[in-house]
């Protein structure tokens, strides 16, 4: 399906906004980390990383994304499936091409001749119906009067005045008005991007400033529960540099601004001052730090002034302070980036013994994750550090830690058993339903699911994943009888998304006996069996009548 992947394609699966942000997402942007048959996963930097994967389900192509945007076709994703077809030598981002495709799908055609037939007054109206249906043209169309008028100096003062009026918008605390208002942003935006690709950038500096303090605003006092009126303010801060690259800042307007976003709360977040590294020199740092020092910090509820002090030990190289500073998957990385091995491994020490005691379930005094201190045991213990810390930490979290065990290469039984008897007792059943299954282990996995004297205890999903193990490899029939017990969970719950679980189980559960007589005749017998005793409940029968 992605060498027959096409822009039509894309376009049905997600909304206009999202597509047409994600054609303008720079195809260099794109990273394209991993290319299979049925997966592509990709690193898109737009304005900040995030990682998507596009995958075969069936015949269907799935892309999620790690934004907050909600709906499965992100323009991150779009982007990605549109790396692929122009690599692929679609050439769909070349300039000539899509203003060829424009013209193609608006010339020539009913719209067009209607057009064309116009008189100038009956095409004026037009325009300005559409202005009043559509903001988008409305803004695309000042920014060109404002050129005609007064060249990019008029054009910057049009988009002042845009940002101030959409400024004072008030969303309230309503996450659908405040997505709303991230689209207006955006729109705007998408005119700064543009004019600055014209060498604007001069003229958009001020605008972009009060945008970018709007924004802020608005995000202080909204739901932006979406994420995107929050990444539209991550947009305006790049853009905002990239229209100091043509207008390059004296020191001391870069401290101005800085000092206004952090000191002044008109912006939100912390800005990384390395991305004004090259306006800014040591006086203006010096300067940066007094202002910092002469701040109330127990009035301040969130950890910018923290951020802002360590860029300040960045610019300076000085790392010692910054080693004070820092903790946790970040102080690792710092160890990392400056060779110094030795400190490195004392740290992962210190987070291992933390993550196999189990007074350590969040992120333990070292504050390095769980994902750092895994993916790098190996790296500095050597071969097998990582399994024996899977095997300790299974044993200390079995409930948490089993799973990840089991999922290692090397693994053995002996291993699994040892954790399986140091668990509680009414977590240890559901310890061997996983033990067999990853095992092949189907007498103990048939008897665990039988016999427990529990029921109660054992999650319905792992005895039916063992049904299903048992049905594949040793019996249709024995493995279809565990498999019911999902299906038995589900009519117990007796609401409507149970009833829904319901019946697409039984309808898997069809299908996987249909070509074995034995294990249709069971089937058959345990329909039977709860037709009888849910005779009571008309949904059920329904669905079962269905089936």
């Amino acid at each position: 399906m992605f060498d027959n992947l096409t822009v039509d394609t894309i376009a049905e699966r997600t909304d206009h906004a999202s597509f047409d942000r994600g054609q303008k997402i720079d195809p260099g942007r794109v990273e394209i980390v991993e290319r299979g048959d049925d997966v592509v996963r990709a690193k898109v930097t737009a304005p900040y990383e995030y990682h998507v994967c596009l995958e075969l389900d069936g015949t269907d192509l799935v892309a999620t994304c790690d934004c907050k945007i909600e709906h499965e076709w992100c323009r991150h994703a779009v982007a990605t499936a549109l790396k692929l077809i122009n690599e692929r030598g679609g050439e769909i981002f070349d300039p000539a091409m899509q203003a060829a495709a424009a013209a193609e799908a608006v010339f020539d055609d009913e719209v067009d001749t209607y057009l064309a037939a116009l008189s100038r007054e009956e095409l004026i109206q037009v325009v300005r119906n559409l202005r009043v249906a559509q903001p988008r043209i409305d803004l695309s169309l000042e920014v060109g009067a404002a050129e005609h008028r007064g060249g990019p100096r008029a054009v910057g003062e049009r988009i002042s005045q845009r940002v101030q009026r959409l400024a004072r918008k008030n969303p309230g605390w309503s996450a659908r008005l405040t997505a709303e208002a991230a689209q207006e942003w955006f729109d705007l935006l998408d005119v700064c991007s543009a004019c600055i690709d014209r060498g604007w950038g001069a003229e958009l500096v001020v605008p972009l400033e009060s945008a970018t303090e709007g924004i802020g605003q608005m995000l202080l006092r909204t739901d932006d529960s979406y994420g995107a009126l929050a990444d539209a303010y991550r947009t305006a801060i790049i853009l905002h540099l990239a229209a100091y690259r043509q207008s390059p800042p004296t020191p001391g307007e870069v401290v101005e601004w800085i000092s206004s976003l952090v000191f002044e709360e008109y912006g939100f977040g912390e800005p990384d001052l390395d991305d004004y590294a090259e306006w800014l020199d040591i006086e203006a740092v010096d300067e940066i730090e007094n202002r910092l020092d002469k701040q109330d910090t127990h009035a301040h509820y969130d950890d910018s002034f923290e951020y802002l002090r360590e860029g300040i030990a960045r610019l300076r190289g000085d790392d010692t302070a910054l080693e004070q500073m820092l903790s946790g998957d970040e102080l690792l990385e710092f160890y990392e980036e400056r060779a110094r091995d030795e400190d490195a491994r004392d740290l992962l020490t210190q987070a291992a013994a933390e993550r196999v005691s189990k007074k350590r379930l969040g992120l333990g005094g070292t504050g390095v994750s769980l994902e750092a201190l895994t993916s790098r045991l190996d790296r500095y213990f050597g071969p097998g550090s990582l399994l024996a810390f899977r095997t300790k930490f299974a044993k200390a979290h079995p409930g948490r830690g089993f799973r990840e065990l089991l999922a290692e290469d090397g693994v053995t039984p002996e291993m699994a058993m040892g954790v399986i008897e140091s668990a509680p007792s009414w977590l240890r059943a559901n310890l061997q339903l996983l033990y067999a299954i990853r095992f092949d282990d189907f007498d103990l996995g048939y008897a665990v699911a039988t016999e427990h004297p529990r029921p109660e205890e054992l999650d319905p999903e792992l005895v039916f994943e063992m049904g299903t193990a048992i049905g594949v490899n040793v019996d249709r029939a024995r493995g279809t009888e565990l498999m019911f017990t999902l299906a038995e969970h589900f009519a117990a719950a007796g609401d409507l998304p149970s009833y829904k679980r319901l019946e697409s189980e039984l309808r898997d559960i069809r299908k996987f006996v249909a070509d074995d007589a034995a294990a249709l005749e069971r089937f058959e017998a345990l329909i039977a069996d709860m037709r009888e005793r849910y005779a009571g409940r008309a949904a059920i029968r329904e669905i079962l009548e269905r089936i």
